[in-house]
């Protein structure tokens, strides 16, 4: 069976948002009921070899292979700003 792709769009630790605090816990739960998670950040970190990618990746990313779903966790602080272009891509 083929893993249903994901694109999540979130602030991640060390962002201090209790938003990226959530996502931390849940993208592993998410992954371990079969989802392939690619995770759209503002700014990632250095390679480390984990599916989290700059923001201004997944529109590439999504025209070359479509996601199944995508997830926006957008809150009011400044770690959730970039999203909002991508809302509508």
């Amino acid at each position: 069976m083929v893993a249903m792709r994901l694109a999540w769009f979130s602030p991640l630790p060390p962002d201090p948002s209790g938003i990226a605090a959530y996502s931390a816990d849940v993208l592993p739960l998410l992954e371990s009921g079969g989802w392939s998670i690619d995770r759209f950040v503002d700014r990632p970190p250095a390679a480390d070899g984990s599916n989290v990618f700059n923001a201004h990746d997944f529109v590439w990313k999504h025209q070359r292979a479509p996601y199944d779903l995508v997830v926006y966790q957008v809150g009011n602080a400044r770690w959730h700003d970039y999203m909002w272009a991508y809302l509508a891509a």
